[in-house]
């Protein structure tokens, strides 16, 4: 009898486990454990020609930091290094050498502009597309599964490239990315939307979404800072590793 009620009490608990996990993954990840986790995911896949070569995507993403890697075709190699809480908002390209591009207008058709930055977020935005999201295995809600990883990063991107939002670690957020993933095929349908304020009275972290080219005031500094960005002139320095 004792065994018996000890096999049913652990045939509850594992129950109770399983049903908290399909909780968990229905639910999805909160802005913030999205913002705070660090992982290193690989999706891969067949390519032209003939399916004899691979594309490649590697995310490494600790804290803040997002490093994106790419290869087509063996020898077509590209890297993207972004800290999404740092300002002004920038990208970090290249492999041999480093390109660092400041944002300085609002990416509004960022296919057909001839803006570098525009150009290359876009360039970033359709890889993690073509060559993540639609090839990672898993559930997208979940951050221990490779779909959820590449979501999680592409959310914060967006968030940060297209909405113009600096994030801290110190703030909570609350349903802020959420708006970044409607769509999920565009990097430039975010322009009119407004972000929500972090849950707690500390000092921004939140940077407002930008409402068109040269919007907004204040500046954005190192690490950890939150200020709305004042958008700069576009501009290109190259520094070799």
């Amino acid at each position: 009898m004792q065994l018996l009620k000890f096999n049913i009490f652990l045939i509850s608990i594992f129950c109770l486990l399983i049903f908290s996990s399909h909780i968990s993954v229905a639910r999805g990840f909160s802005d913030n454990e999205c913002l705070d986790s660090s992982f290193v995911v690989k999706v891969s896949h067949k390519a032209f020609p003939f399916g004899l070569t691979e594309n490649r995507l590697e995310v490494e993403k600790k804290d803040c930091r997002i490093l994106i890697r790419h290869e087509r075709l063996r020898f077509l190699k590209k890297q993207w290094d972004i800290d999404i809480c740092r300002g002004p908002i920038h990208i970090k390209h290249g492999t041999t050498s480093i390109d660092v591009i400041k944002k300085g207008v609002t990416c509004k058709d960022a296919q057909n502009s001839i803006d570098d930055f525009c150009r290359v977020a876009d360039e970033l935005s359709r890889n993690i597309q073509d060559d993540g999201l639609i090839f990672a295995p898993g559930n997208k809600e979940s951050l221990s599964e490779a779909h959820g990883k590449v979501y999680c990063s592409h959310l914060l991107l967006r968030s940060y490239l297209d909405g113009g939002i600096i994030f801290s670690r110190d703030e909570t957020y609350t349903d802020l990315l959420k708006q970044f993933g409607l769509g999920d095929n565009s990097w430039k349908s975010t322009a009119n939307m407004q972000a929500p304020q972090p849950t707690n009275n500390t000092l921004g972290a939140q940077d407002s979404v930008e409402h068109g080219a040269g919007s907004g005031s204040g500046s954005g500094s190192g690490s950890g800072s939150g200020n709305q960005v004042n958008p700069t002139p576009a501009a290109n320095t190259k520094a070799d590793f």
